[in-house]
């Protein structure tokens, strides 16, 4: 059980950090360098219709770079608040399982003048 719970949150990790490898991920940013990063936020503006070499692209590009890593960012801390869901719902299935299972006692007895006579055992 411990280890498909790794397993799980092995995988729930990979998928969170690389974004499913969509573009604009971490993953993508992690594996692409500055000049593809800024090709594809440069083909990305001139489909929306901006000319190359005009200041209103150069803020098109800065803008798509910043939603971009916004988007990223909070893709991750949603994936985190996920992973971090599962985590104590995975603990408190474990605490219910511990908490349902018996718990042996056993009581020392002393008679009135304080020497030990024996002990007691009782299950919980």
């Amino acid at each position: 059980m411990y280890k498909k719970l790794l397993t799980v949150m092995g995988i729930s990790s990979f998928l969170i950090l690389s974004g499913c490898g969509r573009e604009e991920s971490l993953l993508w940013k992690a594996t692409n360098t500055p000049e593809q990063q800024l090709a594809h936020y440069k083909d990305k503006c001139l489909s929306y219709g901006f000319r190359s070499g005009t200041t209103e692209l150069a803020t098109c590009i800065a803008e798509e770079k910043r939603a971009a890593v916004s988007n990223a960012q909070a893709a991750f801390q949603q994936g985190m608040a996920a992973l971090n869901q599962m985590q104590q719902q995975e603990q408190a299935r474990l605490d219910r399982i511990r908490d349902s299972q018996p718990t042996y006692q056993r009581t020392n007895i002393y008679n009135n003048r304080g020497q030990y006579i024996g002990y007691g055992e009782s299950w919980d």
